[in-house]
């Protein structure tokens, strides 16, 4: 992220031929001045030639010696336009092809100045792109009643040193054909902060560094994780789903792992199917109330139940 744009430029006003070290020479200077301070200059003293039409307050038009015109307005300026208003900058005398041929005739070339010759290379060259330079020295207001449509064919950089607050009130819609990136923050400070009132759809996958950290995450499909899942109290909730550890494919309501099941308190089911079970100590309770009222028939008669409890089978 650049801290300034590349474009930014100063400007100044230029100095006029006509100053404190060039004064214009009698009798080239033709002067026409008005009681009121208001004057028109024709000056065509060799080499600083110029033509400057001022107001008594200071306002002035000037026509520089090589074509410049400066116009500055002491006060307000007001420019109003019933029709169109085109303006063209850097816009060339001749094209590219026209250039190209001027140097190519002999006969032309031969009566050109070293400046137009530098001037038509330049045309033919693509070195000839002028600039728009336009310091405020306050705020700027801009109001479009209709619509406002702009082409950039290079690059566009902004600068912004308060903040920035756009507001869009119809569908606001932005297409990169390339890559795009969202900076916030300097360093490891900063957010960034997108509210809406119903969803954000994400067409494409998420690929996210650091944390994801929401009231609820549901997924259509399926979430996969590299290293490991966890819960909180509530733990892992499913309705018609599966479990499978160590088995790529669950069976819905159905709990498969392909190694150990640890437990450090207790496993609790109504039904149970083992097909080798070992234990060190467990619990039958159907089978203890069966075992202590049960009995035998014996020569004597029927027997008594187990005097002494069953603990493990």
């Amino acid at each position: 992220m650049s801290d300034k744009p590349s474009f930014v430029t100063t400007w100044i006003e230029p100095e006029s031929a006509a100053n404190t070290n060039y004064q214009p020479v009698y009798p080239y200077n033709h002067v026409t001045q008005t009681k009121g301070g208001h004057s028109f200059e024709l000056d065509d003293t060799p080499t600083r030639e110029r033509i400057r039409l001022q107001h008594g307050k200071g306002t002035f038009v000037e026509m520089h010696p090589n074509g410049d015109q400066v116009t500055k307005i002491i006060r307000d300026g007001y420019t109003i336009i019933l029709g169109d208003h085109n303006v063209a900058i850097g816009t060339e005398k001749y094209t590219r092809t026209e250039a190209q041929a001027y140097l190519n005739n002999p006969e032309v070339f031969v009566n050109l100045t070293p400046e137009e010759v530098e001037y038509l290379q330049s045309v033919v060259d693509g070195k000839t792109q002028k600039k728009l330079n336009i310091t405020v020295y306050g705020d700027v207001s801009m109001h479009v009643t209709g619509n406002k449509v702009e082409q950039v064919d290079g690059n566009v950089e902004q600068y912004i040193k308060g903040n920035y607050t756009q507001t869009v009130e119809g569908i606001h819609s932005v297409a990169s054909f390339g890559n795009m990136e969202i900076n916030a923050g300097a360093s490891q400070l900063g957010k960034l902060t997108i509210n809406t009132p119903d969803y954000v759809k994400i067409n494409g996958d998420l690929a996210v560094s650091s944390e994801i950290k929401a009231q609820k995450i549901t997924s259509e499909t399926r979430v996969d994780a590299g290293t490991g899942i966890s819960a909180g109290a509530l733990g892992f909730v499913t309705i018609t789903g599966g479990l499978s550890v160590g088995i790529p494919v669950a069976i819905p309501e159905q709990i498969l792992c392909a190694g150990t099941i640890t437990s450090f308190s207790s496993v609790n089911a109504p039904l149970g199917n083992f097909g080798i079970s070992s234990s060190v100590l467990s619990f039958d309770i159907v089978n203890q109330l069966i075992r202590k009222v049960h009995t035998h028939m014996a020569y004597r008669g029927p027997t008594s139940p187990p005097l002494n409890s069953e603990t493990s089978e």
